[in-house]
């Protein structure tokens, strides 16, 4: 089980940040509308830094009870240089629902290589960090290959 991740509420009030505990993320008092919701895991060894969101509406006649989980999907993996920072992200996430999507930084290890667990069916757009080195990918592939320009 994860033990460490944040969950960010935004609205026009601003940013509430809600630390997992037990497992969950307890929310009381949100006034009814549109939110957006993002979950943040700093650094996990396994799903490394990574952020998803969506966008949800908040009725003011009921209480809501949402599961809201970590997409599963594809490996996507390949080498670069030794230690260095891979961002990535789906290529089309703005087609998704509105205001939805993911991204997910990992660390290449001292051989180069780099994997990327859980990454939705279709197209990844792979980068180097602070770099613009880049290649677009689908999700799946194990010989991804990427340097710095």
């Amino acid at each position: 089980m994860l033990d460490h991740a944040t969950l960010k509420v935004m609205d026009f009030t601003g940013i509430r940040n809600v630390p997992l505990s037990h497992g969950a993320f307890d929310l009381h008092l949100l006034a009814p509308g549109r939110k957006e919701i993002r979950i943040e895991i700093p650094e996990d060894w396994l799903l490394g830094k990574r952020e998803e969101w969506q966008q949800i509406t908040l009725d003011t006649e009921k209480q809501t009870v949402a599961d809201v989980e970590f997409t599963t999907g594809l490996e996507l993996s390949g080498t670069t240089d030794p230690d260095t920072c891979i961002w990535a992200y789906p290529e089309r996430q703005e087609h998704d629902q509105p205001r939805s999507g993911m991204y997910v930084t990992v660390t290449a290890d001292s051989t180069g290589r780099f994997q990327i667990h859980h990454a939705v069916p279709g197209k990844w757009v792979v980068r180097i960090c602070k770099d613009i080195a880049m290649v677009v990918v689908d999700a799946g592939r194990s010989d991804v290959v990427i340097h710095r320009q």
